[in-house]
């Protein structure tokens, strides 16, 4: 399981993907710079599935739903944002619907105020 920020650009701003179609973007964290077995290479597609299975928890139409997606690895996101980061961003497009997405964001905001009590 990974500790997950969620960006749905979409319900903000439609242009961004074709009709019918939303953009997530996740920051997953905390995930190994480096793996004791393997490397980012052999191992970035189950990174990602380790992801979004943590998402598909809140989410009934996932992994289903994903039409492509993208795992950034520590390595590749260290280029871009210096030291210290120990997360993956992993970014997809799905179908659904406006509805579904508020559905979620509901559920894990009603979740993470039951944890915090």
């Amino acid at each position: 399981m990974t500790w997950n920020e969620l960006y749905l650009q979409t319900v903000f701003d439609s242009s961004v993907a074709p009709a019918g179609v939303h953009t997530l973007s996740v920051f997953a964290q905390y995930v190994p710079y480096q793996f004791r077995d393997g490397s980012w290479d052999t191992r970035r597609e189950e990174v990602g599935r380790v992801v979004v299975d943590s998402i598909a928890r809140f989410c009934s139409n996932l992994p289903e739903a994903i039409i492509a997606g993208l795992a950034r690895d520590g390595v590749q996101l260290y280029r871009w944002n210096g030291p210290g980061t120990q997360l993956v961003r992993l970014v997809c497009a799905f179908n659904t619907t406006a509805a579904e997405v508020d559905d979620v964001i509901a559920r894990a905001q009603a979740q993470a105020r039951a944890a915090a009590e």
